[in-house]
């Protein structure tokens, strides 16, 4: 969950150099911010599934508890 956490912070700089260096005239650097931007989102569906799978275990275990108590 961090490093993808990380991750999308990276590349969220990294989009924003990009842009500072006038990436709309030079066409290597807007394919290179496009390819970030692609990366980007694929790294936000990873915290994303990552925080939902951490908090779908979380809650199993608290309904196990109440199971185990009655």
């Amino acid at each position: 969950m961090q490093t993808a956490l990380g991750n999308v912070q990276d590349k969220h700089v990294q989009i924003k150099r990009i842009k500072r260096y006038n990436a709309l005239h030079q066409t290597e650097l807007r394919e290179l911010s496009a390819l970030l931007k692609a990366d980007l989102r694929e790294d936000k569906r990873t915290c994303i599934a990552t925080c939902k799978a951490e908090n779908l275990k979380k809650r199993f275990r608290r309904f196990q508890r109440c199971d185990e108590a009655r």
